[in-house]
C-alpha cells in the first residue's frame, strides 16, 4: 500500500503522504484542521490532500525510516485492503478528485470484471517504476492479492 514511499523512492513533493512518520507544523493543523475522524480509513489521504488543495507543499524524504512489521494473515490483508479502498474512494471523492482507475473503467461492473488484470498492472507497475524493488518480486503474488482486494473495494464503493 506504501510503494511510493519505500525508501528506494526519490524525495520530493507528493499530493498525499501517509501518517505512519509525518511531522505537520501546528500552522498547517490551524489552517486545514485535524483528521476526519468520522473516516474509518484513508484518515491521511483526506487530510494531507485537503493540506495539497491549501496550497501547503508535502515532501517525502525517504531517509525518514520507519519499519512497520504488523502480523498479518491472508483474511485480514484482505480485509484491510477491501476496506481501505473503500474509504480512500469516498475520501478522494470528498475532496473532488478524479477516481483512481481511467475514465473507461469508471463503473463497477467494468472494474469488478477486470479486477485480476488491473491488480496485475499495478503490481507489475510498482517493479517497473522503482527498478530498485526488483529484489522484491518474489512478493508479487501478495502484491496482486492485495491490490485485487483494492479493486473490489473501489468497485463496490463505486456501486454505491
Amino acid at each position: 500500500m506504501l510503494h511510493a514511499y519505500h525508501t528506494s523512492a526519490r524525495p520530493g513533493a507528493r499530493r498525499f503522504l501517509p501518517t505512519l512518520n509525518l511531522l505537520v507544523h501546528r500552522d498547517v493543523v490551524a489552517k486545514v484542521g485535524v483528521m476526519d475522524e468520522a473516516l474509518r480509513r484513508a484518515q491521511d489521504l483526506e487530510w494531507t490532500g485537503r493540506m495539497d488543495q491549501a496550497g501547503i507543499p508535502l515532501w517525502f524524504e525517504p531517509g525518514a525510516v520507519v519499519v512497520h512489521a504488523p502480523e498479518r494473515d491472508a483474511s485480514s490483508l484482505w480485509r484491510d485492503y477491501f476496506e481501505t479502498a473503500k474509504v480512500s474512494y469516498h475520501a478522494r471523492q470528498k475532496l473532488g478528485l478524479p477516481a483512481p482507475f481511467p475514465r473507461w473503467l469508471r463503473s463497477s461492473a467494468m472494474v469488478k470484471t477486470l479486477s485480476p488484470l488491473v491488480a496485475l498492472a499495478a503490481a507489475l507497475s510498482l517493479f517497473a517504476h522503482n527498478p530498485a524493488l526488483l529484489p522484491y518480486l518474489y512478493c508479487l503474488p501478495g502484491i496482486w492479492y492485495t491490490k485485487l482486494a483494492w479493486c473490489l473495494g473501489a468497485a463496490e464503493q463505486m456501486r454505491k
